[in-house]
């Protein structure tokens, strides 16, 4: 089977790496291309060095912000180029465009991982996801329980399926905490509260930022990542006097994605 994962952007972040992962691990890897709506592919790589591994499995579409018929003509070209069975889209925009093009080429099946629910608040998201499941076949698949359950809530429109996220035992294994810390310039002696995610609304940062202020000073925040809240956060933080207490790390390199706590 060909598959065709459709994501928004290759800005690291967890539904990229789901994806990217996809075409490296599972049962169809040979059969599949990940083509991204906006950038290029030289700024995919510059951003995200690894992909240049399997840069040619990769197309980018350089769509700019607005929504774009044209792209939904590209989408099909590639469908005919790659023989595609299926489109696999990750996320609303990659969903929209995926479930237009799957109206003009009908043997392309569309599935769709709901990796989170919380943009489903803004009315507008919503009315798309709900007009798209009327209008088109969508096999919906949740990452988790709570994701199905919230999804669920905001449109009335249930999960076909739940898979939930596995760890690659390979990749992510037991290190030295003590020479981790070293190696990040952290402190030795408090508790560390770590966050890996992409610095983008609806990851919790801020909620994070306003337990710290509750709690005893030997406990410290770690967040591993970035992204366009960067800024806001570091002037929440400092609102809120706990500034020194949040250590950002830009990248998320090996040692900085283990979630630090004694």
């Amino acid at each position: 089977m060909n598959v065709l994962h459709l994501v928004q952007h290759f800005k690291i972040g967890g539904l990229e790496k789901m994806a990217v992962t996809l075409i490296q691990k599972s049962q169809f890897a040979d059969s599949s291309v990940v083509v991204s709506l906006e950038g290029t592919l030289s700024e995919a790589i510059e951003e995200w060095p690894k992909l240049a591994l399997f840069q040619h499995r990769l197309i980018c579409l350089n769509k700019a912000e607005k929504f774009d018929l044209n792209t939904v003509k590209k989408l099909s070209k590639i469908i005919k180029k790659h023989n595609i069975d299926v489109i696999h889209s990750h996320h609303i925009g990659p969903m929209l465009y995926a479930g237009i093009t799957c109206l003009i080429n009908r043997h392309v099946k569309h599935v769709s991982t709901i990796h989170d629910a919380w943009y489903l608040k803004d009315f507008k998201q919503r009315l798309i996801t709900k007009v798209l499941n009327k209008l088109t076949t969508i096999h919906w698949v949740a990452d988790a329980q709570v994701v199905a359950r919230d999804f669920y809530n905001e449109t009335a429109i249930k999960a076909d399926k739940t898979i939930l996220n596995g760890i690659d035992f390979n990749k992510f294994i037991c290190i030295d905490e003590s020479q981790a810390r070293k190696q990040l310039n952290l402190p030795l002696d408090i508790n560390l509260v770590g966050c890996s995610a992409r610095l983008e609304p609806g990851k919790g940062h801020f909620a994070l930022l306003r337990l710290l202020s509750s709690l005893p000073v030997y406990t410290e925040l770690v967040f591993a990542g970035s992204g366009s809240l960067h800024n806001r956060l570091v002037e929440y933080a400092t609102a809120l006097g706990i500034l020194e207490r949040v250590h950002f790390f830009r990248k998320c390199t090996k040692n900085a994605a283990i979630l630090l706590r004694d």
